[in-house]
């Protein structure tokens, strides 16, 4: 795998560059021995609108790969269309690369295998280079519903060389679908948190506290608050972007309508030590303004907020002058639901907070991370 990282090492696409995603070697693959069922157990993209909805563009669920005699391969694949789950067959021509075919869907694209063992895995990468879009998405796939969790590692590690915006992760039982045939998976997913590691040492106590297990039953979701001596409420107030997002559920940030999909434009504590939050979000075919004013407790880092019914919203870090990490809470049974924000003073938020914040989300119950970009949010949910 050192050797597929090392290649995958590419920088992140501006202006009309392309998005290079390096091909295995010749060696690598025998296409022969990637034939037979697989399940589409993870997905990164790009672009959000790729695949953050079931009728997304390239929201497919692999089903098959068929090898043919002369060397292309036939996907047989799922996807949502007009209402239902649909199967569509793709052939992948082969090219002068073993490791690269040429395909026809949504126009001319190349796909890649980024590696495999033949008896566990596939890493498969779609790109478009055409100017002036140029999109990249990809696929772990697994012989059986039980994925290796080193091998999602690997997947995972692969996609943060690449721009990716958006990750997807499924289940077992989701993979499979509810009534559906297997690979299936047209009717439910998660999203793939992502994994980052943290090279702040002060982040190292934020992430012992942070050490909460998954919530099952109707256990609730505990986020632990900070310390009274990690939060001076007044020195968190002027404007802030929403530069990444991370939810439990799907539906809460999937969509711009989504209920929680909103961007933290100013941060005004109160004389009595309440916080009000300025956000943008989109309802009726535009972007409004809110303001949702943030009740102080006992707890110097915790609030009481009524947004969507009762909610506990909780600083989990900040530095004051960079970056604010926010989460809001709702642990009423039968539903327990949240969602985290990581805030930034400026539009280039620092890459190493961005990583001390994927590393936090990974100790918590997360299904939904997405990225922006400067542009993106600048424009909050205009985009």
């Amino acid at each position: 795998m050192k050797c597929l990282l090392l290649a995958l090492s590419v920088a992140l696409v501006c202006g009309n560059q392309a998005i290079f995603i390096p091909q295995t070697t010749p060696e690598d693959l025998d296409v022969q021995k990637v034939a037979g069922m697989w399940y589409s157990m993870a997905m990164a993209a790009s672009d959000i609108a790729l695949l953050n909805t079931q009728q997304a563009p390239l929201r497919v669920y692999v089903r098959e790969l068929r090898p043919t005699p002369k060397g292309d391969l036939e996907i047989v694949l799922n996807r949502w269309e007009d209402g239902s789950c649909a199967e569509k067959k793709i052939l992948a021509e082969k090219t002068q690369v073993p490791a690269e075919f040429k395909i026809t869907y949504l126009g001319e694209k190349k796909l890649r295998v980024l590696d495999t063992d033949y008896k566990n895995y596939v890493f498969l990468c779609m790109e478009n280079t055409a100017a002036p879009v140029q999109d990249v998405a990809c696929q772990f796939l697994a012989r059986t519903l039980q994925a290796d969790k080193g091998v999602m590692e690997q997947f995972n590690t692969a996609m943060q060389t690449l721009p990716m915006s958006i990750w997807l992760r499924f289940t077992p039982t989701q993979v499979e679908g509810p009534g559906l045939p297997a690979s299936a998976s047209c009717l439910s997913l998660s999203l793939l948190k992502l994994r980052g590691a943290s090279t702040a040492a002060a982040m190292k106590c934020l992430l012992l506290a942070l050490s909460v297990a998954l919530v099952c039953g109707n256990q609730a979701i505990f986020i632990p608050q900070t310390t009274p001596e990690d939060l001076d409420v007044q020195k968190v107030a002027g404007m802030w972007y929403s530069m990444a997002m991370a939810a439990n559920n799907i539906a809460l940030l999937n969509t711009q309508q989504a209920p929680l999909r909103v961007y933290v434009r100013e941060l005004r504590p109160t004389p009595k030590g309440d916080l009000e939050i300025v956000l943008n979000r989109w309802e009726d075919g535009s972007c409004v303004e809110k303001k949702i004013l943030a009740e102080k407790t006992q707890v110097p880092a915790e609030f009481k907020i009524t947004y969507l019914g009762e909610k506990k919203l909780r600083v989990l870090d900040t530095d004051y002058k960079n970056y604010v990490f926010l989460c809001m809470e709702n642990a009423a049974a039968p539903v327990q639901d949240l969602a985290c924000q990581f805030l930034a003073r400026t539009l280039q938020a620092d890459k190493g907070v961005m990583e001390q914040f994927n590393t936090a989300m990974q100790t918590l119950p997360m299904s939904i991370w997405l990225r922006f970009t400067p542009t993106q949010a600048e424009e909050r949910c205009l985009v």
